[in-house]
């Protein structure tokens, strides 16, 4: 098993239940890339973990983009004031 290199920058979210993790590492090209880490539990009591990564060009066009969501959803969708609110899987 290899050792995870040490982020260069972390962020820790913790929206709805679910655990988030933004961290920037760098690359083995030197470039940096952001990992957003998705830890929950499942019906039967297990950690999953989902990832996703996305290069340093791309996270400007991924802010934006979830910058309309977030317009569209202020628009458009009541806020709940449910504690554990559902996603879909």
């Amino acid at each position: 098993m290899t050792d995870r290199p040490k982020p260069l920058f972390s962020r820790t979210l913790r929206p709805g239940g679910k655990l988030y993790f933004l961290d920037v590492y760098e690359g083995r090209s030197g470039m940096p890339y952001l990992s957003v880490c998705e830890n929950r539990k499942d019906k039967d009591g297990n950690f999953i973990r989902i990832r996703i990564y996305i290069n340093r060009e791309g996270i400007s066009e991924m802010r934006d983009a979830l910058d309309e969501v977030n317009d569209f959803l202020e628009q458009h969708v009541p806020p709940t004031t449910e504690k554990n609110n559902s996603t879909p899987e």
